[in-house]
């Protein structure tokens, strides 16, 4: 299946177009100009344009069966700065991407959601961050796709993500960091909830949903993809020292919850055919288990 990319020079993305590869797919990712990332031999890289013509015609030069759309900007503050940034990124761009798509013929388009669209916990629409409202807002825009023109799409909402390789700034690195330097790591009190899902049933995901698209088969606008267990992270922390071995000094209660903190995270419909495969103690060994530090 011939696969266009977006974001796949990021780390979820990234692990995306390897896995693709390695499956012998052709696959092409959509990159911003002048953009330095390596990618992987036999990737074709796609410029963007910064016109939805442009890009149409790029994308009609390589034939996608499927776009998986994972690029967004991820900034969790109000600053004036950040509306400029999510805007364009997740909304501008993201027409962009459905636009094109729908002109080059591209029968499929995956595109990740976040579960922090439903801050209270249930179905209803209730940002916790811009972030989360740009990313709905993008969702409302694959739904006129989804409803009015050819192009199928689907949105997978993701819950907390961890994997190998992963250095971003979350919990499960922090005390990672803790249990290695032996420095107390300073937390809220920890009572939210979470569902910590392996980068592999991510990937799994993506591929399941846009092979089942370009296949013809009926799939709802949006799914939850989260992982097998809901923790609380004084439970994480638990898990990961029994899956790690080691101890991690964490003091509970040290700072607030953040403003807008999700309690407990909304879980809808699940996406049909995939069930994530990586238990949670099993996927914290094989990350976290070899010298703790991913």
């Amino acid at each position: 299946m011939r696969t266009v990319v977006t974001g796949g020079t990021g780390y979820i993305g990234g692990r995306l177009v390897a896995e693709l590869v390695g499956r012998g797919w052709p696959v092409a990712v959509v990159v911003i100009p002048g953009d330095p990332a390596p990618l992987p031999d036999g990737v074709a890289r796609i410029e963007d344009p910064g016109t939805a013509p442009g890009l149409a015609d790029s994308l009609a030069g390589f034939q996608p069966d499927a776009v998986m759309h994972l690029a967004a900007a991820q900034d969790l503050t109000d600053t004036l700065e950040a509306s400029d940034l999510l805007v364009t990124a997740n909304l501008g761009f993201g027409a962009r991407v459905l636009a094109a798509a729908r002109s080059a013929g591209v029968r499929a388009l995956v595109a990740a959601g976040t579960y922090s669209a439903h801050a209270d916990g249930d179905a209803g629409y209730a940002p916790q961050t811009l972030y989360a409202a740009t990313k709905q807002a993008f969702g409302a825009l694959a739904g006129h796709y989804r409803r009015n023109t050819t192009l199928a799409t689907v949105v997978l909402e993701l819950s907390d993500t961890y994997g190998p390789g992963d250095h971003r700034p979350k919990f499960l690195n922090l005390i990672a960091a803790a249990a290695t330097s032996g420095e107390v790591l300073g937390a809220s009190p920890g009572e939210q909830v979470i569902r910590p899902l392996h980068t592999d049933d991510i990937v799994a995901a993506f591929i399941y949903a846009a092979s089942a698209l370009v296949e013809g088969r009926e799939l709802g606008a949006v799914y939850s993809v989260a992982g097998p267990d809901a923790v609380t992270l004084r439970e994480l922390v638990a898990v990961f020292e029994r899956a790690t071995g080691t101890s991690v000094p964490v003091e509970w209660g040290a700072r607030p919850y953040r403003s807008g903190e999700i309690m407990v995270p909304w879980t809808g419909e699940t996406l049909p055919g995939w069930a994530p495969s990586i238990g949670l103690t099993e996927g914290l060994a094989a990350v976290y288990g070899a010298g703790v530090e991913g």
